[in-house]
């Protein structure tokens, strides 16, 4: 009873620091609940932009699919393929890295085809025939079962050459653009369309008119706005003039867009600042009402008077509201975060910028300097040609007057030659006549003695043989003077 009482005693004694804490606590839970009202004022402020951006993003793809549909059901009409066929093809198409307007005019190309083989085209008809298609297919075989067919062909074809050959005869130039198609075979194919139920990619003939019909009245209805502005377009082309005109003239008065937009961004910074700080205080201001709590007389009481904790809860409390005050001075310290981080990255980004401007002069000053010594080359390169010109010019001109020279002294030397040799003759016609004149003044032996057979007779015959060649001799030589031909 005793126990009982003191502890009777001892509750009721720190009941007014029990009250203090709990209205130190109130407090701070208090100012906790008006950051938090804050922060989600901020957040429903960006929250409905995020819904009206979700909202604008969803009838983007509405309308993107509205017009698949609709894309898929006009074609499924042309060629005769079911949509739920070509919702596959489309899917075995982005698997495979083939554009579907390949397959769409490939298949429209096979439609043609196999139409012109059953009215009985023999090209038409050969053409699948080489792809291993049998008679009954050509006639009766629907466009999926064909490509299915065409597929299992070229699958097991093992030259290329021999495989892009075979597709061009059915598909042309598409061939090469859809091989990856081509090439799964019917298997594949099936596998596809099956995959393609599944994701809830197919839809039915009747779904399509339906999207066909919605995207009619969308269509319609977007064309009735375009309408109405094409009409007020016009009228309000003044208006539309002098707001235009108010506004550049606004955004042009004092430093411009770039003043502007630093403006703009000082605002943002300001809100984000802001929120930051909003945060951060109704953060601490709760950790403050649950350190106030814990460092209350009641809360030691009943957690069993332990001294270490209690003087660290003690300790945190002191640094919390020294935050609070620092915030309250000097502002949040998540926001001096964020503005040290903006200076940081405002350097980084200064650097980057200088480290370009310098990459950029140092290769316009390489430029400049490869510039520079092609032009010196190119000099260069003319005063050399220039060099061999005047060279091959002076080699030409020497060698002119070389064979000036030699021409010259050619011509000296046939007249010198000439003179002599008519010297030369002309000396030895009068050798020959004195030598005539001699033979002719000792005439009458020559008679004398053609009678007598002694060795002075045939002494007088040699000189006279001699005597009628050197007149045969003088004749040749009077012929020479004369420009003439000597006599055999």
């Amino acid at each position: 009873m005793a126990t009982l009482g003191s502890l009777s005693l001892m509750l009721s004694a720190s009941s007014g620091s029990m009250e203090k804490g709990i209205r130190r606590a109130k407090a701070s839970l208090k100012s906790f609940g008006s950051g938090l009202a804050k922060l989600t004022s901020a957040v429903s402020t960006y929250g409905a932009a995020v819904v009206a951006a979700g909202a604008v993003a969803a009838v983007y793809f509405i309308k993107k699919q509205f017009d698949v549909i609709d894309s898929l059901s006009k074609l499924s009409d042309k060629i005769g393929v079911s949509t739920e066929a070509l919702a596959s093809f489309q899917l075995a198409a982005k698997l495979t890295g083939v554009g579907f307007t390949a397959v769409e005019k490939g298949a429209e190309r096979l439609a043609r085809l196999l139409g012109d083989a059953r009215r009985g085209n023999e090209t038409a008809t050969k053409s699948f025939i080489d792809l291993g298609l049998s008679l009954e297919m050509i006639e009766k075989g629907s466009i999926e079962e064909v490509f299915g067919a065409i597929g299992d062909e070229l699958k097991g074809t093992v030259d290329p050459a021999l495989r892009a050959s075979k597709a061009y005869g059915v598909f042309g130039r598409q061939a090469l653009d859809m091989m990856n198609f081509l090439t799964l075979g019917s298997e594949a194919m099936k596998k596809n369309g099956v995959e393609a139920k599944k994701l809830g990619l197919t839809f039915s003939r009747e779904l399509g008119a339906n999207v066909e019909r919605a995207n009619d009245a969308m269509t319609r209805a977007i064309s009735g706005v375009e309408g109405i502005f094409r009409q007020l377009a016009p009228k309000i082309a003044n208006y539309i003039s002098l707001i235009v005109e108010k506004f550049n003239a606004w955004v042009m008065a004092g430093e411009g867009v770039p003043g502007m937009a630093t403006k703009i961004a000082d605002v943002f910074k300001s809100v984000m600042r802001s929120i930051l700080t909003t945060v951060e205080v109704a953060v601490l201001n709760a950790k403050k009402a649950l350190l106030e709590m814990q460092t209350s007389f009641a809360f030691r009481a009943l957690s069993g008077f332990d001294g270490e904790a209690l003087s660290a809860a003690r300790t945190e409390l002191e640094e919390v509201n020294g935050i609070l005050m620092q915030i309250t001075l000097t502002g949040g310290t998540w926001a001096n975060s964020l503005d040290l981080a903006l200076i940081k990255m405002e350097k980084a980004n200064a650097a980057a910028v200088k480290a370009r401007e310098a990459a950029r002069l140092l290769g316009e000053e390489k430029n400049k300097q490869a510039a520079a010594e092609l032009k010196l080359s190119n000099a260069l390169l003319a005063m050399e040609q220039k060099l061999d010109a005047l060279q091959s010019a002076r080699i030409q001109k020497n060698a002119a007057a070389t064979a000036a020279n030699f021409k010259a002294m050619i011509a000296r030397g046939r007249k010198m030659v000439t003179s002599f040799s008519r010297d030369m003759m002309q000396r030895a016609l009068d050798q020959v006549r004195t030598s005539v004149s001699t033979v002719n003044i000792s005439g009458g032996f020559s008679a004398a003695a053609a009678g007598r057979n002694d060795s002075s007779s045939r002494t007088d015959l040699s000189i006279l043989k001699e005597s009628q060649q050197q007149t045969n001799l003088l004749s040749q030589i009077k012929s020479l003077l004369n420009g003439g031909v000597p006599a055999g």
